[in-house]
């Protein structure tokens, strides 16, 4: 599974959505997030059943916002 975040966060192979979500939320609670982004992000990469339902339907790009400018977090199984 790869992750990343453009311009905050490189590219990386995760092994597992576990792993992939541990990852991405290191990432994303150390940026100035509201907290009701904050804590949906929260929710949602801390429960690796609810990612791979989303992933299931196919690559997810999630949106936020950071210094103005429109951030995505890009998740995808890789075969």
């Amino acid at each position: 599974m790869t992750v990343s975040i453009p311009g905050v966060m490189a590219e990386r192979t995760c092994p597992t959505v576990e792993a992939a979500g541990r990852t991405l939320w290191a990432t994303l609670r150390a940026l100035p997030l509201g907290w009701d982004q904050a804590e949906a992000y929260r929710v949602l990469l801390h429960d690796p059943g609810l990612m791979e339902m989303h992933l299931a339907r196919g690559p997810q790009r999630l949106a936020f916002t950071l210094d103005g400018r429109t951030r995505e977090v890009h998740l995808a199984i890789t075969v």
